[in-house]
């Protein structure tokens, strides 16, 4: 209830409709926040679990108990003063102990309201805490969400992906074989790396995976979509039997992703690549995928019957799908 209370009112007066970046108050209630959580954490583990609650429980009895020890110390201390002998009557230890225990116990009572008041403000730092936890995550949550917006704006473009070279055309095993050079956007040219790839058949299907994130928070209410070409197949050999393609860098990262550090605008070098690796786990991870606003992901592949000798570009056109085009035609 009172985390509620304090995310309608720091979300109300620090951010508007249009912003989510983090105003120097952000900064000092991350501050308030880092001080506020131990302390907010150690009041729930006292109130919510077993352990806690033992503990409190414990202390309650030393508070009335522990006074009782002290108490028969100083009366044995007195009689040994007086008689040499430190050794009192039995009933009087009871009658002391009864006295101790009860004085505790009005004690205690009478501090009852001030206890409630303090439990009431122990609330208030947990309510609080939720309540600037729930804020950090909401603008945590706003400003990975603009970055991601950054980055498919980056990528919603036309791009090339292969030259594909095809070798060898085997008529009596039905073999093509192929080369595939990968374009690196980085550095606007072809990867030094390629993948020779011998597959039966010749008719070649280039398949890809369409990331769907028609008006998610990702595509900004707009219909969008993200093609990451990945393996092919053919006449001959199945789509569940295709050939991965391998058009990633050393970390994970798509070759037609990747950019020149001065062609990355609206984060680090570093936080994009951070980021393409999510967008690539999206084709491995459908619940990843789901929760960071991709509605939906569908296979699609264009294919070619292939001659020897023939050169073919493929490329991802930016209304979201995969085109062959002979290299001649450039």
């Amino acid at each position: 209830m009172y985390g509620l209370f304090f995310i309608i009112f720091f979300v109300s007066l620090f951010f508007n409709q249009n912003s989510y970046t983090m105003p120097p108050t952000h900064d000092l209630l991350t501050k308030i926040n880092w001080f506020l959580t131990p302390i907010s954490d150690l009041i729930l583990f006292l109130f919510t679990t077993q352990t806690g609650m033992w503990i409190m429980i414990l202390a309650f009895f030393g508070y009335l108990i522990i006074p009782i020890f002290d108490a028969l110390k100083m009366r044995r201390l007195a009689y040994k003063a007086a008689y040499n002998n430190g050794n009192f009557p039995f009933f009087e230890k009871i009658y002391i102990s009864l006295r101790v225990l009860t004085r505790n116990f009005a004690k205690f009572v009478t501090q009852v309201p001030v206890l409630l008041v303090v439990i009431v403000v122990m609330f208030l730092i947990v309510g609080l805490s939720t309540g600037l936890q729930s804020i950090e995550s909401f603008v945590q949550d706003r400003n990975k969400i603009k970055e991601l917006q950054s980055i498919f704006k980056q990528l919603d473009q036309r791009y090339k992906v292969a030259e594909i070279s095809i070798r060898k055309i085997d008529k009596i095993t039905a073999e093509t074989s192929l080369n595939v050079k990968f374009y690196d956007n980085a550095i606007s040219d072809y990867s030094k790396n390629t993948q020779n790839i011998t597959i039966k058949g010749t008719d070649i299907y280039f398949d890809a995976i369409i990331l769907n994130f028609d008006y998610s928070e990702i595509a900004s209410g707009e219909k969008r979509n993200l093609v990451v070409p990945y393996r092919i197949f053919s006449d001959l050999v199945p789509q569940s039997q295709g050939i991965t393609l391998n058009l990633k860098d050393t970390a994970g990262i798509p070759l037609i992703f990747k950019r020149d550090t001065a062609n990355i605008y609206g984060q680090s070098a570093t936080k994009y690549d951070e980021n393409i690796r999510l967008f690539s786990k999206f084709l491995t991870d459908p619940k990843t995928a789901g929760k960071e606003g991709v509605r939906s992901a569908y296979g699609n592949a264009v294919h070619k019957k292939v001659r020897e000798g023939e050169t073919l570009i493929i490329w991802v056109e930016q209304t979201g799908g995969l085109v062959i085009k002979d290299k001649e035609d450039f």
